[in-house]
């Protein structure tokens, strides 16, 4: 590993050849490009699952998570999330997670149902958010009570999302969905 203190290279990142460039502050730090890990130790793999599966969630949330999340502090919505559930994380690291073992939107399902799990799970951080109580009525549609955390203006727009994770034959199946509505003085479901 090497440290360029001045500015000789001007902006450099990424890499090239053998080589990884990167700017902490002030300074360029290069250092040998990893091409390969052979450190495969339980508490190693379990951590690489665990934040792997919390990446998966993420993208297939992503209607929610580029709603939900502000990117300014951590670079990207999804970073934000993940930066969020660190909660969430923790629970999946305590799971035995094997590949293609469950959709990864069965987790989230799991640790929400999980009576061991005292921690949070953040679907979005801003100004206005809400607590929902939705259920299916008898045809399967869902019904519910949403309840906002300040008082709104007509004209505001609300997203909820619904996902579901269901039980098959011999796997289990995740769908969700979006409904937006603009909050009118009339109800809006």
């Amino acid at each position: 590993m090497a440290i360029i203190q001045g500015n000789d290279f001007g902006i450099i990142r990424k890499s090239a050849g053998g080589l990884t460039f990167r700017r902490v502050g002030d300074q360029i730090i290069v250092s040998q490009k990893i091409t390969q890990n052979k450190s495969h130790t339980p508490k190693q793999v379990a951590c690489r699952n665990e934040f792997a599966t919390l990446s998966v969630i993420a993208k297939k949330l992503k209607p929610l998570v580029d709603i939900g999340f502000d990117p300014k502090d951590s670079g990207s919505h999804h970073n934000a999330f993940l930066h969020s559930n660190s909660d969430l994380r923790n629970y999946l690291r305590t799971q035995r997670i094997a590949k293609n073992q469950h959709p990864p939107l069965y987790y989230l399902y799991k640790a929400l149902e999980d009576p061991m799990f005292m921690g949070h799970i953040v679907c979005s951080r801003g100004t206005l958010n809400a607590e929902a109580n939705i259920w299916l009525d008898e045809e399967y549609y869902p019904e519910g009570m949403v309840v906002l955390s300040k008082d709104f203006k007509f004209g505001d727009r609300l997203h909820l999302f619904i996902i579901g994770v269901y039980e098959g034959k011999d796997e289990f199946v995740t769908m969700m969905n979006t409904f937006e509505t603009v909050i009118k003085p009339e109800p809006p479901f």
